[in-house]
């Protein structure tokens, strides 16, 4: 993330706690998990994203609708929240 991108991020998005459950397994090459962000949105803008080092995304909900990959929410190791799922507050 560049420092342009991480100032215009800390503009929008204020108050974010992580609720974060792992699934380890001895001896695996990787692992899975479920993790819960909550934010406060300050504006609703384009191209919103979370930075994710992981392999892949099997489902992601925002705000209690499930977004599905067809709108490519999922590259170059970021989650894009698409603007119209997301809420003020």
């Amino acid at each position: 993330m560049t420092k342009e991108e991480a100032t215009k991020r800390a503009a929008v998005v204020a108050n974010v706690s992580y609720k974060l459950a792992l699934a380890l397994n001895s001896g695996a090459q990787s692992f899975h998990g479920h993790v819960t962000i909550v934010f406060t949105l300050n504006e609703i803008v384009k191209d919103l994203f979370i930075d994710f080092k992981g392999k892949s995304v099997e489902k992601l909900g925002i705000n209690g609708t499930l977004v599905h990959d067809e709108e490519n929410i999922f590259r170059k190791h970021r989650i894009y929240l698409p603007s119209q799922y997301l809420k003020l507050g």
